[in-house]
């Protein structure tokens, strides 16, 4: 089963700037009952210099509210 974008509300425009805590995607995991299926959420940062972002999230799981990235 792919999702093609199902399940998923897109809470933020493309272009409009957030800040921390400001929520930009929802979705609810247990939505998803293949059990094949990863429930692994990629995030990803563009339009930076590079090593100008840092993640303390990497490679952990995190919960609502934590933060993902810091710009140094």
């Amino acid at each position: 089963m792919r999702l093609e974008g199902r399940l998923f509300e897109v809470l933020a425009e493309r272009g409009e700037q957030v800040t921390a805590g400001t929520p930009i995607v929802s979705w609810d995991p247990a939505s998803v009952t293949d059990p094949d299926m990863d429930r692994t959420i990629l995030v990803v940062l563009m339009d930076q210099a590079p090593d100008s972002i840092v993640s303390p999230a990497i490679g952990t799981d995190v919960v609502a509210g934590d933060v993902l990235f810091t710009q140094e």
